[in-house]
């Protein structure tokens, strides 16, 4: 579990400074969608998945030989520090697949297709948890068990996502083929993302790296809180990728009003859905812990994590 947090707080930053790939064509594609231009959308996709590719790719060839040196960046013990590296080596391997779906994920968000990344992502994520508890509790593989098992659902996405984008494009009579300049003006679009989302991510970085000094049993306890609150945040994300489309489209088709009600309403949404959620854990708190761990060290810790 320990080494798991250490990677795990590695691996989304690794991953999270990519999510422009998705953040930045929904916008794109949904004022292209809001014109009338559907051609100029599915163009505008095919960009985001070369991009994609490509960082996939270059992220991966850059962090695998150089896991074992983050890893002891983070502070990690002796103990945690092969689990670690062993799960961040296995699921950067899945880089290209993840950074891929963020791509094709953004495109339908821009074209108002929330239900296709919500069947896919759901299929992956029971096909991961099924392949987790065969690796790791029946066929013993351990923490190596658990990486394989997310980059080989990671690979079943990437496909159908891949499959969805190719036949929008024969609809939309958009080409496959690599545009340079558009995948230039992508990343450039995307590069005050990537700033936005280093900076948060470098704190969440920061802390595993102190609670890894501390010891094992506060990471072991940090992991499981920080997946708790990143649980709770990619549902509040939902608000924020709903405004994106609608904001989108109503940029591109022209109604300022629309634009500024709808962005009105996503901040109150915001407000209410966050104090409803940490209103949930403060009343869950002291019975949470037991349903990550059967660590009697780690239960003691986590309720002042939570917190």
């Amino acid at each position: 579990l320990a080494g798991l947090g250490v990677a795990g707080a590695l691996r989304s930053a690794a991953f999270g400074v990519f999510n422009f790939l998705a953040y930045g064509t929904t916008a794109a594609v949904a004022r292209h969608f809001g014109a009338g231009n559907r051609q100029a959308a599915a163009a505008q996709g095919v960009a985001g998945v070369w991009l994609a590719l490509g960082a996939g790719v270059a992220l991966a060839a850059l962090g695998i030989p150089l896991a074992p040196t983050a890893v002891a960046a983070m502070g990690a013990s002796d103990v945690v520090a092969p689990a670690a590296i062993t799960y961040l080596r296995i699921s950067l391997l899945g880089a290209p697949l993840l950074l891929t779906t963020f791509a094709v994920t953004g495109y339908l968000r821009g074209m108002y297709d929330a239900r296709t990344p919500l069947v896919i992502a759901v299929a992956a994520n029971v096909a991961n948890l099924v392949l987790e508890i065969g690796l790791v509790f029946v066929l013993d593989l351990g923490i190596a068990g658990s990486a394989w098992s997310t980059v080989a659902a990671q690979g079943a996405g990437a496909a159908a996502f891949l499959l969805v984008m190719h036949r929008a494009l024969v609809r939309e009579g958009a080409s496959p083929r690599p545009d340079l300049a558009a995948i230039r003006r992508t990343a450039a679009v995307g590069g005050h993302l990537v700033v936005r989302t280093a900076s948060l991510l470098v704190a969440f970085v920061v802390a595993t790296s102190v609670a890894s000094r501390i010891g094992d049993t506060e990471v072991a306890a940090h992991q499981v809180a920080w997946q708790l609150w990143y649980f709770l945040a990619l549902a509040r994300d939902a608000i924020a990728i709903a405004g994106q489309s609608i904001v989108g489209r109503s940029l591109g088709a022209g109604d300022a009003a629309g634009t500024r009600a709808a962005t009105r309403r996503m901040l109150q949404w915001g407000v209410v859905a966050g104090f409803g959620a940490g209103a949930r854990v403060l009343a869950t708190r002291p019975w949470l812990p037991a349903l990550f761990t059967d660590d009697a060290a780690v239960q003691d810790a986590l309720p002042s994590v939570l917190l």
